[in-house]
């Protein structure tokens, strides 16, 4: 993943108990710098200031793209999130 210079649109999914995957919203996704440290974030699109998703990247290959326009992964908590991307172009450009 780099760094990507504009922000794009993405509805977040969490893998819930149950194994069904449930829908956290809709937002846009950038990826930031903070103090070193690469964050994936999704600020909510409905939510003025407010987070759908915020994780650090991860190194090695824990990033899997399903199809054209969906990223999938664990967290290290054990979470599964899924983003799907509105446009193929959105989903190349945060991988």
């Amino acid at each position: 993943m780099t760094p990507a210079d504009s922000q794009v649109r993405v509805r977040v999914y969490q893998l819930d108990e149950a194994a069904t995957w449930s829908d956290k919203g809709v937002g846009f996704c950038t990826l930031e710098d903070c103090q070193g440290v690469l964050h994936l974030n999704v600020a909510s699109e409905a939510e003025v200031n407010r987070l759908i998703l915020d994780c650090v990247v991860q190194k090695g290959e824990v990033y899997q793209q399903q199809e054209a326009t969906l990223i999938v992964w664990t967290e290290p908590t054990g979470e599964d999130f899924a983003l799907s991307f509105e446009e193929q172009e959105g989903c190349q450009s945060i991988l």
